[in-house]
């Protein structure tokens, strides 16, 4: 056991996002912020967003925060129109806002949520895909190549 642990801790210094920005959402606790604070240590610049204001938790590890509520689509446009204006580009997005409750079933969630609304952050997401696609062909990325 303490031999497997070794070997997942040694994974920590293969991975590397070395000069890439990161748009984590979510970023404020959590999840998000676990993925900020490795994300920061693998290299990258990383902007957290989310509602609540989290520079004070973003700066104390490297990371700057943007305000954004992912479930409106003009704060979405402007959180990343904000990141591409003050880093030049996005490389990698982490959409990891979400909400949760214990105890609630999936049959609790469509019985009482529009299930159309679980498509809704994907399109909204799915607008800062054509910079990325640019980012990626200029910097000669195609498919799925590292």
């Amino acid at each position: 056991m303490r031999e497997n642990l070794a070997n997942f801790r040694g994974l920590k210094f293969m991975f590397s996002l070395k000069d890439k920005i990161a748009v984590i959402t979510g970023g404020g606790s959590g999840i998000g912020l676990a993925s900020a604070r490795r994300f920061v240590e693998a290299g990258a610049t990383v902007i957290i967003a989310c509602r609540s204001d989290s520079t004070e938790i973003a700066e104390s590890f490297g990371a700057s925060w943007i305000g954004a509520d992912v479930s409106n689509p003009d704060q979405v446009k402007n959180l990343m129109d904000e990141t591409a204006r003050r880093h030049g580009r996005i490389d990698v997005v982490v959409n990891n806002a979400g909400w949760g409750d214990v105890g609630v079933t999936i049959a609790d969630i469509f019985a009482y949520r529009d299930p159309s609304s679980f498509s809704r952050p994907f399109m909204r997401w799915a607008g800062c895909a054509p910079r990325q696609f640019r980012a990626a062909q200029r910097a000669g990325i195609n498919g799925n190549q590292h």
